[in-house]
């Protein structure tokens, strides 16, 4: 199939890959899946910028949540 080739070469994206193939995109998946072509294909540097963000999405919901957990702790001054 000429979409499993574009997709895998990357000039193809999978929605648009899976809409000219005539499949949903779960099925598309499967397919890939069925022809040993990963969904996600990252080389090392785009898996190093992914975790990167997803360490700073952390540090950034860690902070807010002990921001939160010492603001309920605080009493007005009576």
């Amino acid at each position: 199939m000429v979409t499993l080739k574009y997709f895998q070469e990357k000039f193809l994206s999978i929605g648009k890959a899976s809409e000219l193939s005539g499949m949903s995109k779960w099925d598309f998946i499967e397919y890939l899946s069925d022809n040993n072509i990963p969904v996600i294909d990252y080389d090392d540097d785009e898996i190093s910028r992914e975790l990167e963000t997803a360490e700073n999405i952390v540090k950034q919901k860690q902070g807010k949540a002990q921001k939160t957990a010492s603001l309920n702790f605080c009493t007005p001054d009576s």
